[in-house]
């Protein structure tokens, strides 16, 4: 192999570095049982299936060609390119050799394989034989409608949810912990910016990973580049993107299988043809599968074990036709609110994504559902006076989108905060001589109040 192709190679197949000294070493632990069957258990039938009769079908001088072992498997139906393509994918994972246009066998390959009977695996002839599972069957039309709108509740909730995580992770990050997942002083705190349950900020957090919206820096989730873009789309906008991340790591099998069945019932279904496809994955590939089940719950592709109209249109269609077909789901967004006298922002129904993002730099959420809360606060206010707002921008935008003009308290917070921003600093001491009592102090707190510089002095709150 060359360079590329063996970082390729490591970087799929594990092996324990204290153990390899030489080429030869790595050779080994490539080929070790324990290795070998942790490889097969992630390949799908066909290819299982190839690497078998490559290893029955060679003899010490020659191997079959591709179209030898396309007969011999024939009985799955996969044509000649597809099993080239399974033979060329155990070549890249060091399972078989391809020399002058044949496919030569690894012994401990072919011995692992040999061993899978004894072991509860399916044989060579039970790998061609074995009868796939009932496909997906369809939805009848009159449940359909039944099954968007429950979608469509997922959908909508989901996505606003994973607004809600990016937005707390630009205030604050959360914390993974070493042994990994989030703290749980920071889940409580997410699931609080959330609304949802403590359980279920796991699979918003990953769903968001999967999109590129969220990554870890430093041990610390917070928010990307691209989830700021994200944070201005529409809602249908929003949530084909996060449908197409979880399309895009669909395996491809599984994707060309619900991609023919848009509009069907998946229910144990699917389960029982993953178990089909991939005979030897055991618990970790039953885990993937209820892990895409889940997330395509979580996220409206399907409701009722039942792939949604949106769903379906996304496997079919791509993400574009998808987030029209959801956004017609939607509730419809506004542009207007109420402001009311204490202090608190009443939205009716979904606000426009780019207006609940501004609105959020100087409100806090207080409840979200399809009519939201938001609450003004000197703090928040404050927040939105750091990132470079004025008095008077601020003014200018809660009037723009206020049904019920600018109350007289939060004209009166908004003047207060704002003629108080500034009267308490914290800075870096470049010049340490600037305190003379102090010659290895790093920072100051400059306050124009005394008694506020008292206070802090005391109160760590």
């Amino acid at each position: 192999m060359g360079d590329d192709d063996l970082v390729a190679l490591l970087s799929v197949r594990e092996v324990r570095e204290a153990r390899v000294r030489d080429f030869f070493d790595l050779a080994d632990s490539l080929l070790d049982f324990a290795n070998v069957q942790k490889i097969l258990a992630t390949l799908d039938r066909t290819t299982l299936a190839a690497i078998s009769a490559v290893g029955i079908m060679a003899t010490d001088a020659t191997g079959p060609t591709t179209a030898e072992v396309a007969t011999w498997v024939e009985a799955l139906e996969p044509d000649e390119t597809v099993v080239e393509q399974s033979l060329r994918l155990a070549v890249t994972l060091a399972l078989l050799d391809e020399v002058d246009g044949t496919w030569l066998p690894y012994t401990p390959v072919s011995d692992q394989l040999a061993r899978w009977p004894a072991e509860g695996m399916p044989s060579f002839r039970e790998l061609i034989s074995d009868p796939v599972p009932t496909t997906l069957t369809p939805v009848a039309q009159v449940d359909s409608g039944a099954i968007d709108h429950v979608a469509a509740e997922h959908a909508f909730n989901a996505t606003n949810s994973i607004a809600a995580l990016l937005a707390e992770l630009q205030h604050e990050p959360a914390r993974e912990l070493a042994r990994g997942g989030i703290a749980l002083p920071e889940t409580k705190r997410l699931a609080t910016a959330m609304a949802v349950q403590l359980d279920d900020v796991a699979t918003l957090v990953d769903i968001a990973a999967r999109a590129e919206l969220a990554a870890l820096d430093a041990g610390n989730w917070l928010p990307t580049e691209a989830a700021v873009d994200w944070m201005l789309q529409s809602g249908g906008e929003r949530w084909a993107h996060l449908a197409d991340a979880w399309f895009g790591r669909l395996p491809g099998d599984i994707r060309d299988l619900l991609s023919s069945r848009a509009g069907a019932a998946w229910g144990d279904r699917l389960a029982e043809y993953v178990r089909w496809l991939y005979p030897a994955g055991g618990d970790w590939m039953r885990e993937r599968a209820q892990e895409y089940i889940r997330d395509a719950q979580v996220l409206g592709i399907i409701a009722n074990q039942t792939i949604s109209g949106p769903g379906g249109t996304l496997m079919s269609k791509g993400a574009d036709a998808a987030a029209s077909a959801m956004a017609a789901l939607f509730p419809p967004e506004i542009d207007k609110v109420y402001l009311q006298h204490d202090l608190t922002i009443v939205a009716p129904g979904p606000l426009l994504p780019k207006l609940d993002a501004r609105l959020r730099a100087m409100a806090d959420v207080e409840s979200r559902a399809l009519a939201s809360t938001y609450r003004v606060s000197e703090a928040s206010i404050n927040r939105a006076l750091t990132t470079g707002q004025t008095a008077d921008t601020v003014r200018e935008f809660l009037a723009s989108i206020s049904l019920t003009g600018i109350p007289q308290p939060l004209e009166y917070l908004i003047v207060g905060a704002a003629a108080r921003f500034g009267s308490l600093r914290v800075g870096r001491i470049t010049q340490s001589s600037i305190i003379a009592n102090q010659p290895g102090a790093k920072s100051y707190v400059s306050a124009e109040d005394a008694t506020q510089l008292s206070a802090i002095l005391v109160d760590h709150g």
